[in-house]
């Protein structure tokens, strides 16, 4: 059974594969290893930064600048808008962060 779902996630399954640790990039399947991010709840093509509208290094950056105590006046063009998204995000789900 383990070998049936190795395969349907892209490990291959010969006998060296489950010793290895996983850890080897050739055990993967590089199309898997280069898709976009998706969450695959739509059965289309969105990917996260079409549905979040920005990239992950994106949000990196503006998590980044937020710690830094930036601003939205501090940025303009696409560091604004990604900021803006960003913080969004983050005031949205603040709730989870936060001790009850």
């Amino acid at each position: 059974m383990i070998d049936f779902v190795l395969e349907i996630i892209g490990v291959p399954c010969h006998p060296d594969s489950l010793y290895q640790g996983y850890t080897d990039p050739q055990l993967y399947r590089q199309d898997i290893l280069n898709a976009p991010p998706t969450d695959g709840l739509w059965g289309d093509d969105r990917t996260d930064e079409d549905q979040i509208g920005a990239s992950y290094p994106e949000l990196e950056w503006a998590m980044e600048m937020s710690a830094l105590g930036k601003k939205e006046a501090d940025f303009s063009g696409r560091e604004k808008e990604v900021f803006l998204i960003y913080q969004r995000f983050h005031n949205a789900n603040k709730h989870k962060m936060l001790p009850i």
